[in-house]
């Protein structure tokens, strides 16, 4: 994939504006043991993945075709195949797109638990979101099409997903104070599971761990039936949060994080119910003359030929898109 050093006035508008976007992870659970077990019993691993990679998309895109509409860019598109982990993203205008996205995501994870839990190739799922130019950056590629991101909230969300399963479908905070702040159903369904600390995360201050309930959902599994029989005699995730009380916490959280975490806001339109943090004009002011400084062609400065070495900014930006996030 190639990158380029410079970028035109266009393109220098077209990553340094307001957006939201909505990352969504899905992975195979316990892959390295699930390889071992297949090369031990002579079965094609290449085979799942090939299924893996071309049947979830499928899956992922008629579970949304069945749910509310949705803006059009609002529809997710493949960002990252990484390994056993497919990672998409969708640019969010309308805050209530996000709890129906999570709705498709959850159907196509179960749709693809229900068809290959005899093979045991089971599937976890994972979603955050990100602010775009203040808290994260777009890094430019080869076409309009081909661009990567970076930043704490990235980082954050690849993180979390380390506390999903194929039952907890795991959200970022961000993510949760949406679903609850809009009072929709789907705010019924989060689960609460305390503060953890995350390493690389807000240097160490406890994050909190929020998931929707996967067998809660109108298809799930058939290995469901033990876990929900179980919840009714232990009584643990009988019932989710109460949507108030989460977003009263969550509002109290994300303010205890001194700026490192923002309450989102739809970036073309303004919504008084998620309204603009009073300080990111001042940021986001800040952020594109970063942007500006590192990637702006200038007037009578061309393309580079390839052989050019990069600036001391560049070499920083490139360093963080390659360190791939630890699980």
């Amino acid at each position: 994939m190639y990158f380029p050093e410079l970028v035109d006035q266009e393109d220098y508008e077209r990553f340094c504006g307001r957006s939201l976007r909505l990352f969504l992870s899905v992975d195979i659970a316990n892959s390295t043991a699930l390889k071992q077990e297949f090369r031990e019993k002579d079965g094609s691993w290449l085979e799942i993945a090939r299924s893996f990679y071309t049947a979830f998309p499928t899956f992922l895109t008629s579970a949304l075709d069945a749910l509310s509409p949705v803006d059009p860019e609002a529809k997710p598109s493949l960002w990252k195949a990484i390994g056993d982990e497919l990672v998409f993203v969708a640019e969010i205008g309308r805050m209530e797109d996000i709890p129906t996205l999570l709705r498709a995501h959850r159907a196509a994870v179960n749709q693809w638990n229900r068809q290959y839990e005899a093979t045991q190739v089971l599937v976890k799922a994972g979603a955050w979101l990100a602010g775009f130019p203040v808290m994260n950056s777009i890094i430019p590629g080869e076409t309009p099409d081909r661009h990567d991101y970076i930043g704490s909230s990235i980082d954050t969300g690849f993180r979390l997903c380390r506390f999903a399963s194929p039952r907890r479908f795991v959200v970022g905070v961000e993510v949760a104070y949406v679903v609850a702040h809009l009072n929709d159903p789907l705010a019924g369904e989060l689960h609460y599971d305390g503060r953890h600390e995350i390493r690389g995360v807000l240097k160490g201050m406890p994050y909190p761990i929020i998931w929707v309930d996967c067998f809660a959902d109108s298809k799930p599994p058939l290995l469901s039936a033990v876990a929900m029989a179980e919840d009714k005699i232990t009584g643990r995730h009988a019932e989710g949060s109460n949507p108030k009380e989460l977003e009263s916490f969550l509002t109290a959280w994300i303010k205890s994080t001194s700026g490192e975490i923002q309450f989102p806001f739809p970036p073309r339109q303004e919504d008084s119910r998620f309204p603009l943090p009073s300080d990111y004009g001042d940021r986001e002011q800040k952020k594109r003359e970063e942007f500006e400084r590192v990637y702006l062609q200038r007037e009578g400065e061309g393309e580079t030929d390839g052989n050019m070495a990069p600036s001391t900014e560049t070499e920083s930006l490139i360093a963080k898109l390659k360190q791939s996030p630890a699980p």
